[in-house]
This record gives C-alpha cells, structure tokens and sequence, in this order.
C-alpha cells in the first residue's frame, strides 16, 4: 500500500488522544520496578522471593507438557542447560505449567501466573494463554534470559507475585512488507519471536505488489520466475525530481516450503500467519508476468515491474479467465496458510484503465452494475464468497466498502460475505462504518499506527516516507471510539500495526522502525484501556529495552550517548546529546533544542548517577522562554513537575536514586497546559547533602 502524506491536521479527536495524568496510581509502582510489557491486567507484588536454581524442573502433564517443552527451549540458551519436563508433584524450586479448561475467567488467551517461595504455577485455559504465562515469566527474570547462549549472572531471583492477566482484543498484529524490499526467512522468523516477547498474534506478511511477487503458486510459475526481481530501485524520495533509480536487480521470493516453515514457527509461538494477495490493484508484477490478465494485454507486453513507488494505474481486468486465475491462486494460498483469515487487499486500484476500456464497460453492464466502484465492489464479493465456500474470511482494506452492499444476507451481486473483515487504514471511519453494519473490522489508521513514518526529527534519521507517529503518539492511540455503539464496539476485533518498506532496504531497517514504537502498540492492544500512563509505560520501557537488546532485537535507542557526573557529582544532559521522539524539534547550531511544540514529542537523554540518594533536577532554558508551557521529567521511578512560573533554571524538585547506575531522563510537555514549549539548553542532576 502506497501512502500520501499530507500535513497533520490540529483537529484533536478526543476519542484518539488519551490524556495522560501526571499523578501515578501507588498500583502503577510495582508494575514499573518489574517492567514488564505489555502491561498486566492485574498484578499483586508479595513477601519473599523465587529462584530458579540447578535442581528447578517444569512440572507439567496431558496438553500442558507442550508448553511445558516450550519454555524450555526458550530458557535453555541462556541457562546452559535444558530444564527437565517431569509430571508429579512440583516442589519448591519448580515451576509447574497447568492447562485448565474450566478458567472461563481467563478466556482464549489469558492466564494466572503465581511466584512463591514455595514454587511457580503457570495456569492457562488454552496452549496460548499458557504459553503468554511463559513470556511474562520470562519477563520477570533479568534481562539475559532472553540471550541464545549462557549468561554469567549466575542465579535468577524474582521477587513474588500473582498476575492475572488476558488482552483486550482477540488481533493484535504486525504487517511486513516483503514485496517492496525482500525481507529473508532468517529475518522474519526473528520478527516472529520478537512478537511473541510482545504477545503479538498476527502476522500479516504483504507478499505482492507492482515492485515484486514473493509467493510461489505453482500454477503460475512465471510470477516468480520473472517478477519476483525488479532492475532496480528509485533512489531518494519520491517526491523529489527528477528521480533516479539505481541498477542494481532487486529480490527474492519464498518458495512454499519456506511458507510453510514460516506458518508453523509461528504457529508454535501462536501466531497466525495472513498472507495478502493484492488484487485487483498493485498488480503490475503479477501482469508483468501475465499480461493476458491486463485490461489492455497489448500494452502489458513488454511491461516491467516498477522501480518506483506509488499507485500504479495497472489493474486486473475483472473478465471470467481473471476471477478464475484468482481463484486459482487463493486455492494455492489457502494450502500453504491454515489461516482463517486471507487478506486481498484491494486498495488503491485506479479506475482510469477500466473508465477506458470499452470491454471493462461494457462488462460493468452486462452485470447489472452502475459504475467502477460497483465492479471492484461486485470483484470483491466475489472473492469473498469463494473463500467463505472454502471456510475462510477475505480480509480487505477499507476501500472495499466503495459500492458494496454491508449487512446484507448475500444475495446482491456487491454483497460481501457475512464473514468479511474491513481492515480500515485511510482512518477509522471504514472500520466504523463496517462494524455498525454487522462486518468485524481491524483499526490501523496511518495516523498512528504507520510505522514507517518518522520518529524523530528527519534531519537526524533515515529517509522515510514522510509524517510523524511519535512513540507517545503510537501509545495514546484508542482503537475503539468512545461513541461507538456497544454492539458495533463488539466488531473492532483488534488493531495492527505497520510497517511498509519503501523506505526501508533491510532487515535492520525494518526492525528499526517497529520498535520500540511496536512494544507501546502491542500494549494498546493487550493491556485494559482503564489505567493507561504514559509515564508508567516509560519507566517500563526503560527496563523493556535491555530485553530488546538482551535478545538482539534492533531498535531506535530511547537514549544514545550517556551524560556523565563531573568530579562534584553533577550529571549535565546536553541537548546535543538528547534522543528527541517526535519530529518537529530542530537543533541550534549551539545544540539548543528549539521548535518544540507537540505535546506528544518527548525528549530523552542517559545519565550516569554514580551514588545512591536525593538528586535536584533543574531544567536549562532560554530566557526568552520564560512564562512558556511547563514540563515534566520522568526518571529513576518518579515523575517531577515544573514549579510555574517557568524560569530559568526550571526547578523540578529532586528524586530519590536507589542504586547508583546509568538512567533514562525524559521530559514531556505537562499534559493539560497548551501553549509554546521552552528552548531546551539542558538538564541538570545535582547530588544533594
């Protein structure tokens, strides 16, 4: 999918942007000194202890020695050895892992995780919410126990706790875009246990496009053969002119041995794999190689796949022989995926072609139908009706909605399938429009939830489409609107976020710009809407990152450099030093941060506290900036509010360190307080007697 960027509106939606309070709920502590992502339903610390010691055994019987042998393959890299699966009764150091279909409490994916001194129990209702139990267990040990190889730390201790715990929404995804940039097996499997730390379900993998074809069907061999590899690439921007492409073959394609491969390592990780056949638009490499299927075949001889990016205005020709090779192609695509959900696509296919064509026309009336909006609307139902024959649900963006029928029984020639999915990306009113009729639909608005905008300013980050989705803005997104019926509420089945490539030529690139925007996503999704705090998830986050990198899951750093204490003991965060999140802030040639006006931008920096005890923290402004909006800092647990009016120095009071260490400083814009922000020149910790 292409997208157009265009200037954010200042129109703020209150069902969207969730105020965040700066006043953290005594309840929110605990979750933050554990860190753990996403955040639990409920979570009770306790007295004592737990260690996982050499004599520790996963105690497990029936269906629950499958994620019993689960969490040990997890846990055997970093402990060095592999933990033994027994039945009986579990002792103090074990950690027993129960399947209970009666937890209706639990439902599909939720579970109960008890530390005691006396032992660990892992209950589950189903494998899944046995198997999320396990991740979250996983959590709560140090950060090594996410490394592939032996860790020195020696034993894990965690403190005692019970969760209770289950998501909000039954899809919770993450797109992949292999058909712009080739993305290897190696680094989607990587991905896919990156989504399970995450308790990520769904995995959409965009497997055709103008630029590529990526999915072996044996029946057509040619879409790989010849349009799995483009002669190159454009170069820069797409906005910038004259462009420029590069000579360099570009490409690669899974063969279905390597789906399959995919689809059970998910599977064992309770993931669903959708793969999504683009049609009837991006369809210029499957007519590259199949120019019979064009509206206009002559043309469509000697075309190649694009080297650009956009919407092309190469389109399926709808006749009789193009709905049966789709057919053709979704039954090859139905015996690779078990999964229940096929997505199409279907957006941004141009009509010019089929305004043009005589035979498209004539076509459009021999079917009943009004207009090109009905025929790709009339193409669709079709689709859908043949997967619904075969027990799936088409999945479609939103523009499928344009001319068909919602609600309806079937009977009408634009009637989608009872079970279709909308999945609405231009907004959230293709989603609400298909849940008030009846249809279950999927949120992922590009103003949120597009992963492959910036996040950061772009002078200081790699080319990317254009736009901004901060990591707070990603956090505060709301998938349901607070005026939706219940009843309709009910069919917003999930969200998901996404990450196109058109920008991004590697894996690193890729991993990159999901996370850590994808960990606060994958929180919106899971975690209850009561109780959001973006201060809280911070604090998490800071934790959250040493898994990421304890894993080698690539990321943005939330903080670069470390601010080091001078021989007295003050710590000075320079701005040059700062990690800015959020794209507007600009840096003055003696690194003062300036332009700060987005509330949802947060500035971040390391810094080394060498001692225990009270340190102040005063925030350095430009004079010039009294009287502006006051800020907040979040660091070492606790979150300091500016004392008004705002002068320089700004006095934010002092916090309490623990132990001595490197930590995350952030400052964020008082929620509440509109107004200009202060020049930022810099952040003071001072040592108090």
């Amino acid at each position: 999918m292409s997208k157009q960027v265009g200037k954010r509106t200042s129109i703020v939606f209150s069902w969207v942007v969730l105020v965040f309070t700066s006043v953290l709920p005594a309840a929110m502590s605990a979750d933050a000194d554990l860190g753990l992502v996403p955040r639990p339903a409920q979570l009770q610390l306790r007295e004592g202890t737990w260690s996982l010691t050499e004599r520790t055994r996963l105690v497990a019987s029936g269906p629950a020695v499958d994620g019993a042998q689960r969490l040990a393959d997890d846990v055997s890299g970093p402990l060095g050895r592999r933990l033994a699966v027994v039945s009986g009764r579990p002792g103090k150091e074990d950690i027993e892992l129960v399947l209970d279909g009666s937890r209706a409490d639990l439902a599909e994916e939720g579970y109960e995780l008890e530390v005691t001194p006396a032992g660990v129990r892992l209950a589950g209702r189903t494998p899944a919410g046995l198997f999320y139990a396990g991740q979250t267990l996983r959590q709560l040990l140090p950060s090594d126990a996410w490394r592939r190889a032996p860790s020195a730390q020696g034993v894990w201790t965690i403190p005692a706790v019970r969760i209770v715990d289950k998501p909000r929404f039954a899809w919770r995804g993450l797109l992949l875009d292999p058909a712009r940039h080739f993305i290897p097996k190696a680094a989607i499997l990587e991905m896919l246990d990156a989504m399970a730390m995450h308790k990520l379900n769904r995995l959409q993998l965009h497997l055709t496009d103008d630029q590529g074809w990526r999915i072996e069907i044996r029946a057509f061999p040619r879409l790989t053969a010849r349009s799995s590899w483009r002669g190159g690439t454009l170069l820069g921007h797409l906005g910038q002119q004259p462009h420029r492409f590069s000579n360099v073959p570009h490409g690669g394609f899974y063969s279905q041995e390597d789906l399959r491969e995919i689809v059970a390592y998910a599977a064992a990780r309770h993931i669903v794999v959708v793969p999504e056949i683009e049609m009837p638009g991006h369809a210029r490499a499957w007519l590259s190689a199949y120019p019979e299927y064009a509206v206009f075949p002559d043309r469509a001889a000697n075309m190649d796949l694009w080297r650009q990016w956009g919407v092309s205005k190469d389109v399926l020709a709808p006749r009789p022989a193009t709905i049966e090779a789709c057919k053709r192609i979704l039954d090859d695509v139905c015996d690779i995926f078990p999964s229940t959900w096929i997505h199409t696509g279907g957006d941004e296919a141009p009509r010019d072609q089929w305004n043009e064509s005589t035979e498209i026309q004539e076509l459009i009336r021999s079917l009943g139908l009004k207009n090109a909006d009905e025929l790709q609307a009339w193409f669709t139902a079709e689709m859908s009706r043949y997967l619904a024959g075969k027990g799936r649900r088409l999945v479609g963006w939103d523009e499928i909605l344009a001319g068909a029928e919602l609600g309806t029984t079937g009977t009408a020639k634009t009637a989608l399938d009872r079970t279709a999915v909308v999945h609405s990306w231009r907004g959230i009113q293709g989603a609400v429009a298909a849940a008030k009729a009846g249809h279950d639909a999927i949120m992922s608005p590009y103003q949120w939830v597009y992963l492959d905008y910036y996040q950061g300013p772009p002078a200081e980050e790699p080319l990317a489409i254009g736009g901004s989705n901060s990591l707070a803005r990603t956090y505060g997104f709301e998938p349901v609107p607070a005026d939706l019926p219940e009843t309709a509420a009910a069919r917003i089945i999930g969200g998901q976020t996404q990450v196109w490539s058109e920008y991004l030529p590697t894996s690193d690139a890729v991993a990159y710009m999901t996370f850590p925007r994808t960990s606060a996503m994958a929180e919106v999704f899971w975690s209850p809407r009561e109780g959001k705090q973006l201060p809280d998830f911070l604090m998490r986050l800071e934790q959250h990152e040493r898994r990421l990198a304890a894993a080698g899951i690539h990321h943005r750093p939330l903080a670069r450099r470390t601010s080091w204490p001078n021989a007295s003991g003050t710590v000075t965060a320079d701005p040059r030093d700062a990690v800015i999140h959020g794209a507007e802030i600009t840096r003055r040639e003696d690194g003062a941060l300036t332009g700060w006006k987005d509330p949802e931008t947060v500035i971040a920096w390391r810094v080394q506290l060498d001692s225990a005890g009270r340190y102040r923290v005063r925030v350095r402004i430009d004079p010039a900036s009294a009287g502006s909006a006051p800020v907040d800092a979040i660091v070492a647990g606790a979150v300091l509010q500016a004392k008004e009016p705002v002068v320089d120095p700004v006095d934010l009071g002092s916090v309490r360190v623990t132990a001595p260490g490197p930590r995350l400083l952030f400052l964020r814009a008082r929620p509440g307080t509109p107004g200009p922000l202060p020049v930022i020149r810099g952040v003071e910790l001072k040592a108090e007697p």
